[in-house]
């Protein structure tokens, strides 16, 4: 995001592995927060999503609308690959929440992707419904 409020968009290629933390004799030093701001539709700015790589959530002001009887589901996206379902939004709060089960931290450049499923999420492995909303995952 820019100065100005307005996002850049960059070409570069996806990093393929994750973040490692940062070691420095006698200290652990945790890598530096990343952000994603999604486009939710029917929303006019953006949602400006946090990742806690050491918790594996990432959290977003919410209300985000849910139909009645379905679930948002978060989708990882790495490269060219398939989504890989991360985990089903929950409300928490004044903001929205996801577990993401990833047996690593997501890397930087991932894109997130969240769509409405059926209750409980996806009865597929990959996204059914449609997408409401993605971002990229980049450092805060």
């Amino acid at each position: 995001v820019a100065p100005d409020g307005t996002f850049l968009v960059t070409t570069a290629p996806a990093p393929t592995t994750a973040l490692a933390p940062i070691r420095m004799p006698g200290k652990m030093v945790a890598p530096a927060p990343m952000v994603a701001a999604f486009m939710i539709e029917g929303h006019e700015k953006p949602f400006v999503a946090t990742y806690d790589a050491k918790a594996g959530r990432l959290s977003m002001p919410g209300p985000m609308p849910i139909p009645a009887g379905k679930s948002a589901q978060l989708w990882a996206i790495v490269g060219t690959g398939a989504p890989h379902p991360l985990g089903l939004f929950h409300e928490a709060g004044l903001r929205v929440e996801a577990d993401a089960h990833s047996p690593t931290p997501m890397a930087e450049g991932t894109t997130f992707a969240i769509s409405i499923e059926p209750e409980g999420g996806s009865p597929t492995g990959l996204p059914t419904g449609p997408v409401v909303g993605s971002a990229t995952l980049i450092r805060a």
